[in-house]
């Protein structure tokens, strides 16, 4: 099913707030059906897993700049809008 909204949020050792960045995103799934995608920029922290534990589509990429993570996030997407939010 395709989404209403894409949100592509970009990573790179952020285990200290991806994880209320998720929940704040994902609260809003009552009102819109969304894709989440986490494309993480090779993190040597948690980030990467703590994005995997709250369900969102992840994404490992540790040698592109943040326009390259976008765009990575945004091949798979499926929503006919896109957002963005970096961690």
């Amino acid at each position: 099913m395709k989404a209403d909204v894409a949100i592509v949020i970009v990573s790179y050792n952020s285990e200290d707030h991806i994880g209320a960045c998720l929940e704040s995103v994902f609260a809003q799934r009552k009102s819109v059906n969304q894709q989440v995608i986490v494309v993480d920029n090779g993190s040597t922290d948690s980030s990467y897993e703590i994005a995997q534990r709250y369900g969102a589509t992840t994404l490992r990429h540790p040698d592109l700049r943040v326009g390259g993570l976008r765009n990575r996030g945004v091949e798979i997407a499926s929503g006919e809008l896109l957002a963005f939010v970096d961690s």
